[in-house]
């Protein structure tokens, strides 16, 4: 689940207030039954107009399937450039996404690429085997989806074969981990959002090197549980994830990551959030690798430091005290593909 500036899924501007806390039930149960034929898991509108980019489309497994780049204005054009795939959540679509997030503004700063491919009838099909989806009904291969648009961009743009990364958020998250299991030769790092493994995931994980793994996760996740089991909006289930730290745990284990994290609580620079953020870090791992954990104490199903989708009631806190989209990219500027 980029620059961004955001609106509800109904178009009409979230404000930051507690919006919700009075409504009555009829209320809660219409605006319900409105998020859920809009949303699945998250859907975020923005004007598509908010970023600039460039759309294509690629066909991959007898499908036609869409995607949409952003490339640094200046620059010279034989300077390779990192690329970063960003990967929206469940029912949303690759141009909200980009209006949504803030990666476009450090695009050019960083030298990099912005990728907003197009979930397959605005799915992924992230492993999960108990939804129904046509993604995952019809297995979909995301993962030939997302190898294929990278050929084709670097046939277009000086790609840095070494600096190729993905960050996925909800749906889009898990979506990332699974990459980060079956193309570790394709990505550099993966940071994922809102998101864990889902439950047959973390055992069948077996990638074919040791790769850096972000996570950003709220304690108070309303959607997609923190200490594992059935996601959900409203009455919708959508498959069984394992908990966050089983999923950092495993990941540890993957690496080969030696002694306890380092953990460290950032500045609660903004006390009227309701909620903090503690990092932990898991170093050294092999390969110069490492696993780390932002865990939003209170946060919901939202990307810190991004203005809510939703109101509070239904997907909980925002954290104001980072932009999650710096600390991915930070993260990110840490690791490349190990040299042959």
């Amino acid at each position: 689940m980029s620059p961004q500036h955001i609106s509800s899924p109904a178009d009409s501007t979230v404000d930051r207030s507690r919006t919700g806390a009075g409504l009555s039930c009829p209320i809660i149960r219409a605006v319900l039954t409105v998020g859920l034929a809009i949303l699945a898991v998250i859907s975020i509108s923005t004007p598509a107009s908010a970023v600039a980019f460039h759309s294509d489309t690629i066909t991959i497994g007898g499908l036609e399937r869409e995607y949409h780049i952003h490339a640094p204005i200046a620059g010279a054009p034989d300077r390779p450039m990192g690329v970063v795939f960003a990967l929206h959540g469940g029912a949303g679509r690759a141009e909200q996404f980009a209006g949504y997030l803030n990666f476009d503004v450090y695009a050019k700063a960083r030298n990099l690429l912005i990728v907003y491919p197009q979930g397959f009838e605005r799915h992924w099909n992230d492993g999960r085997p108990d939804v129904s989806y046509s993604t995952h009904e019809g297995d979909v291969d995301d993962v030939a989806f997302l190898r294929a648009v990278l050929e084709t961009v670097a046939t277009r743009y000086p790609v840095d074969r070494g600096r190729v990364y993905v960050a996925g958020i909800s749906n889009g998250g898990m979506m990332a981990l699974r990459l980060a299991c079956e193309a570790a030769d394709t990505f550099a790092a993966v940071a994922a959002l809102t998101a864990s493994f889902p439950m047959a995931m973390a055992d069948r994980c077996d990638p074919i090197r040791p790769l850096p793994v972000m996570l950003i996760n709220g304690t108070d996740d309303p959607i997609f549980p923190y200490g594992g089991g059935t996601i959900g909006f409203g009455r919708r289930k959508l498959g069984e994830v394992r908990s966050t730290p089983e999923t950092v745990a495993r990941w540890v284990v993957l690496n080969g990551c030696l002694g306890p994290a380092k953990i460290v609580a950032l500045p609660d620079t903004d006390r009227d959030d309701d909620s903090r953020v503690v990092v932990e870090r898991y170093l050294p791992c092999r390969a110069g690798t490492e696993v780390t954990l932002y865990r939003v104490e209170g946060g919901g199903h939202t990307w810190p430091g991004r203005r809510p989708y939703l109101p509070r009631f239904l997907i909980g806190e925002t954290n104001d005290d980072i932009d999650a989209t710096a600390h991915i990219l930070d993260f990110f500027a840490r690791h490349a593909m190990p040299t042959r």
